[in-house]
Parts: C-alpha cells; structure tokens; sequence
C-alpha cells in the first residue's frame, strides 16, 4: 500500500540508463516502483494514533500484498486490535493497467462493501491516514512531473510531483514524492489540497532495519503528521516477511467476511508474529 511500501535495494546506473540529471519523473518512479517488486510480502503493523487532548490510541493488523500471474496485485489489511474494532478489513485489487478497486469490511455490516469517490478520502480509524493513502503508488493513473531535487534529513533527493489524471477522484490536487538519489528509498511524501495548501506530510525511517524481525521491504517506521493542530499518526513494523506463500482464498470477500479474529490470530502465530508483543 503506498503510504508503506518500503524499497530495499540499491540501485546505481546501469550502461544503457539515463544518468541521473537526465531521468524523468516518471522514469524516477518506475525505478522506485522496481525496488517494490516482490512476490508477495507480509507485515505485521502497530499503529498509534495521537490526537489533542486525547490519549494515544493503539491499534495492530496484518497487512498482505501478492503479485498475481496476470500482472496485477492484490492486497488486504486486517485489524486485529483492539477488539473494539477486529475484524475491519480493507481489500485492494489492482488490474495489470488502470485504478484499482477498493472495498471495505466491517463486522457489523458483515459484508464487503466497495469504496470510491469520495469515500476513499475518509479517515483509516480515525487516523491521519486516509483509504486512499493506503494504496500502492499506481502510476496507470497519474502523470509525474520532475522538480528541482531536494534533501530530506541531511539525504539527496529527487523530487517527483503526482497528479492524478483528469478522470481521477483524488481529494489531493497533488503529491510531492521525495526519493533518495541513491538508495531510492521514500522519505518523504508532501500532500497538497486542491487549493494549493499543504495538508500533510509522511515522513519514512529506518528503512532495511535489523530491529523488524524477518525480512520486509518497508521502512521500520512512517509517521504522518497533519499540518494544522497538532495530531499524527505512526506506522511501526513489528515483523515482516516477503515471498512466503499465500492462499488465493486470502484475497476474497468470502474469506474477509468468514474469517473468523481466533483463525486470523493462529495464522499470525504460525508466520512466528506475536499478536500482542511489544513493537
């Protein structure tokens, strides 16, 4: 999903590429996207969400993502605490070309319901992050325009700013993407309104950590901070894996909607993930 996809290799320039003065948005992008493509890959996530006069709020799920053998992806999230809110589950499935389709479940209504327009735009669990910010970057639907490079933490960035096409529904009228030169790692994605105002900021860390147990592609931590008041929210992996075997019937409304929080936690248990342990 976009707000978290990590990148784990390094790439430098190869004979027969564009050096990096010469690289296009899009082609920045598409090198970045590169370093994302695994099989399938499984993280095991806490999240806290801290709003103004409020305690923080934990929350844990189980984040799964696969490439499919036609070329387009499939992903889901399941929370699994607490318990006030198990069960919700968010699907995502990709197409080899063009926008993805998203659907939401949630216990009480105990169907899958699907989410477009601007219900991707509401709140994740109160979060600072929205439905749409979870999706992977899909390039099908947006054009990449180039900017002056940049630094982020002391680290040389290119600059990328996202758009969505015309027939988008984006509550964004943009995204500045901020990725490493020579690590192409995310650090940075800047959200702008439709007005012009900057909304938020997601900032990426620890990327290739030896603190999350297992291999993943995800940086170790994301925290999105919103630019008025004072609220954020902070994406830990716990544990990752990447190229394990999924079951296809993993990825259906029948098993989202079946599946029951005691079967999810034994199939976490057995990945070695400890549903309640500490970050």
């Amino acid at each position: 999903m976009a707000a978290l996809a990590g990148l784990s290799l390094v790439l430098s320039t190869a004979a027969g590429e564009a050096p990096k003065s010469a690289l296009t948005g899009q082609a920045i992008v598409e090198r970045y996207l590169k370093t994302q493509d695994v099989p399938s890959e499984m993280a095991f996530i806490a999240m806290v969400v801290s709003r103004p006069g409020a305690p923080p709020k934990e929350y844990r799920f189980l984040a799964v993502h696969r490439k499919r053998t036609d070329g387009g992806r499939d992903a889901f999230l399941r929370v699994v605490r607490p318990k006030d809110v198990q069960g919700v589950s968010l699907m995502v499935v990709e197409p080899p070309a063009g926008a993805a389709q998203v659907s939401l479940f949630l216990p009480e209504v105990g169907k899958v319901r699907p989410l477009a327009g601007g219900s991707l735009s509401g709140a994740f669990l109160g979060s600072d992050f929205t439905f749409e910010d979870l999706r992977r970057e899909l390039p099908d639907i947006h054009d990449y325009e180039r900017l002056e490079d940049a630094t982020v933490r002391d680290v040389p960035c290119f600059k990328v700013r996202a758009r969505e096409k015309a027939e988008g529904s984006s509550a964004y009228g943009w995204r500045d993407l901020l990725i490493g030169r020579d690590t192409s790692d995310l650090l940075r994605v800047d959200f702008y309104r439709r007005d012009g105002r900057l909304a938020k900021s997601l900032n990426a860390f620890d990327y290739r950590s030896a603190e999350v147990k297992g291999e993943t592609r995800r940086p170790r931590r994301a925290v999105m901070r919103a630019v008025s008041g004072d609220a954020w929210t902070d994406f830990t992996v716990i544990e990752g894996r990447v190229g394990e075997t999924i079951p296809d019937e993993l990825f259906t409304a029948r098993r989202q909607e079946t599946w029951t929080p005691a079967q999810v936690e034994e199939f976490i248990f057995r990945l070695g993930m400890v549903v309640d342990g500490k970050p």
